[in-house]
């Protein structure tokens, strides 16, 4: 599983408490260009099916069943991506960036864009586009929320697709580089990716605010069976 957007700091405890539980490897990102472009750092650890997911979401257990049921199977040139319901993945405050998907009616995906700042107007998710428009949403669109499965047959194509990105954006932190970007552009040349539909509901952790909230969330999930309240035995 690759995990990226996520400091050393993080990782170095991460790795200290569940060293004995399972194996982790890591793979830095020196510059933040995007989560392609980390992705492009770990091709050296990656050489049967893995998964892609944001360190600062909280996908809820369902997802990752999916998740790895999907791996199991998945063919050399096969990919995939967990979606979303907008409905389920809207915080309680403030606007969010939610790739917006467009797929076929045998869940093929034609698109995936990203809009940003989506949230209720009204009652109802919406956002503004570059000309400063409202643009209202259907609650019941997929969208992605970076939780990808992939085989490491994706980096001849994503080695190709960063070369030309960069010919034409440059290596900057200001033109970065991600997976949503990479699988957009990838679409046109033939990628094929499916999607994966899940109920779940998710949970963002950038502030304390959302920690506290995750926080009762998890609980309430232990409570009900869904977690257990442990994870792992730590043993050091």
């Amino acid at each position: 599983m690759l995990s990226v957007n996520i400091s050393k700091k993080i990782l170095r405890d991460f790795s200290f408490k569940y060293e004995n539980s399972i194996k982790v490897e890591f793979a830095y990102q020196e510059e933040i260009l995007g989560s392609a472009n980390a992705l492009l750092m770990a091709e050296s650890l990656l050489d049967e099916p893995f998964g892609v997911i944001n360190a600062f979401s909280f996908y809820q257990r369902e997802s990752f069943q999916l998740l790895w049921n999907n791996l199991q199977s998945l063919k050399q040139n096969d990919c995939f991506f967990v979606c979303y319901k907008l409905s389920n993945v809207m915080a309680e405050s403030g606007g969010v960036t939610r790739g917006i998907c467009e797929l076929d009616d045998q869940n093929k995906l034609l698109s995936v864009v990203d809009r940003y700042n989506i949230e209720r107007v009204g009652g109802e998710p919406a956002y503004r586009n570059e000309f400063g428009k409202i643009v209202g949403l259907d609650e019941n669109i997929l969208v992605s929320m970076n939780m990808w499965g992939f085989t490491s047959n994706i980096f001849y194509m994503l080695h190709k697709d960063y070369s030309s990105f960069t010919e034409t954006y440059g290596i900057s932190p200001k033109s970065h580089y991600t997976v949503p970007i990479f699988v957009n552009r990838s679409l046109r040349e033939g990628l094929d990716v499916r999607g994966v539909n899940t109920v779940a509901r998710w949970m963002g952790l950038v502030s304390a605010d959302d920690r506290s909230q995750a926080i009762l969330r998890i609980n309430e999930m232990i409570r009900k069976g869904v977690y257990p309240p442990r994870l792992f035995e730590i043993t050091n």
